[in-house]
């Protein structure tokens, strides 16, 4: 819209000029993904700072606006210029599986830990093992010398826990691969369980947990994983 102004004579005219402002909106698709920050009334020139925060069992996919993809970023920023709607997508993490294997055995053997259906690197994984000390002793426990982790574990014989955590550089855990030999020795046979627990040590829970590289770095944990016990049959 234009105004007249009719001058007759000397005039102090003030002119006004405000700047545009937009209307940022931010959403979280699935809601129970993850949470999507920054959205907001902006005005023409300022920088929009977007970011995402996954909830358990989520990863971040990317920012979509009107279905096309505009960042894989979970910060997202750029200049305000426009109204815009931007949606940040979630999507499930697969679970993994680590299994104990089935083994029979004559006085000592060893038992194979696997791991499979992750589907992003590993860096680590800790997980608390338990077994029945009128059964089992174990002798030692090793990490598998091709995932090129370093290892530390402590072994309990007389309350029947293994305490592993070995961790390095990434690895694809997507196939089933050996993670971990357990050597055992015979006490008495018949037929008993290796099974994963959680315990209190030095006042802190300990569960099965991998750390996930991909973005952001996160931890995942019981329940989120599939955990396979593992019969042991003595002769």
């Amino acid at each position: 819209m234009t105004d007249n102004v009719n001058v007759d004579g000397d005039k102090t005219v003030d002119i006004i000029l405000t700047k545009k402002t937009y209307t940022i909106a931010v959403s979280a698709n699935p809601a129970a993904g993850g949470t999507a920050a920054g959205g907001g009334v902006y005005t023409h020139g300022d920088t929009v700072n977007l970011s995402t925060t996954p909830k358990e069992g989520y990863r971040f996919v990317n920012w979509t606006e009107n279905g096309a993809q505009v960042s894989t970023n979970a910060s997202y920023s750029f200049t305000a210029t426009k109204n815009r709607t931007l949606v940040a997508n979630f999507t499930t993490i697969s679970k993994g599986t680590i299994q104990i294997n089935n083994t029979t055995m004559d006085g000592f053997g060893q038992i194979d830990i696997y791991a499979e259906d992750f589907e992003f690197g590993v860096t680590a994984i800790e997980y608390v093992l338990s077994f029945d000390t009128t059964k089992l002793s174990v002798l030692a426990m090793s990490n598998d010398a091709g995932l090129g982790w370093s290892l530390a574990n402590m072994i309990r014989n007389t309350d029947g826990i293994i305490h592993f955590i070995a961790g390095g550089q990434p690895v694809n855990l997507a196939g089933r691969t050996k993670i971990a030999t357990i050597v055992v020795s015979e006490i008495s046979s018949g037929s008993t369980t290796i099974g994963f627990t959680s315990y209190v040590y030095n006042d802190s829970p300990v569960e099965t947990a991998v750390a996930d590289d991909s973005q952001p770095p996160q931890e995942i944990r019981s329940p989120n994983i599939t955990l396979i016990p593992g019969t042991i049959t003595i002769n």
